[in-house]
């Protein structure tokens, strides 16, 4: 990459840092957490590329996607994974794990430059995503009774920050939230 386009990639980030973030602080930190793990970055794109280009030749029974796709389905939220012959799947479950951890070192440098906790334990990730789905349900309920309270706006703005961070803290803010929200959404019927 050439001085120019690291110049403009940086200024874009710095541009879309400042954007997410409340302080230039947080804006810097976040900046400082991805040059410190950009060689890991760089090397997982590279190992993720790689294996984009192997021609998988299908073959063997059908088998569900693994824990890593299942995983990062989860995570990204969007993508939906099929039952598929064994070899596409491991194919697809190796790519699928190397995508994992580049998402949470990723997230990992958001978080730290909210100042939230972040944990890329499978057990806390699996947990905080359960937190959040309950979370996401009990907004919508609530904001059918309570469309528009500034208390549902002010929970709503506390959680949204949490999203992608996974921890014990987050976990525990969003039950929280969670509760707050369902009461808000029983007190307005």
């Amino acid at each position: 990459m050439t001085a120019i386009k690291r110049l403009i990639a940086g200024s874009m980030l710095g541009a879309l840092a400042a954007l997410s973030f409340p302080t230039a602080a947080d804006a810097v930190s976040l900046l400082a957490c991805m040059t410190a793990h950009k060689d890991e970055m760089k090397a997982l794109n590279t190992q993720i590329a790689e294996l984009q280009k192997i021609k998988v030749t299908p073959g063997g029974p059908n088998t569900k996607p693994g824990q890593c796709t299942e995983r990062l389905q989860a995570i990204q939220g969007s993508v939906i994974m099929a039952a598929s012959d064994k070899s596409s799947s491991d194919h697809r479950e190796k790519i699928s794990c190397l995508s994992v951890k580049k998402t949470l070192l990723e997230q990992q440098c958001i978080c730290e430059a909210k100042g939230v906790q972040f944990s890329g334990e499978a057990t806390v990730v699996d947990n905080s995503l359960a937190a959040y789905k309950r979370y996401e349900e009990a907004r919508k309920h609530a904001r059918r009774a309570a469309k528009d309270s500034p208390e549902l706006k002010k929970i709503s703005e506390g959680a949204t920050r949490l999203r992608g961070c996974y921890s014990a803290q987050a976990i525990s803010e969003l039950n929280k939230s969670s509760a707050a929200l369902e009461k808000l959404g029983q007190a307005k019927r």
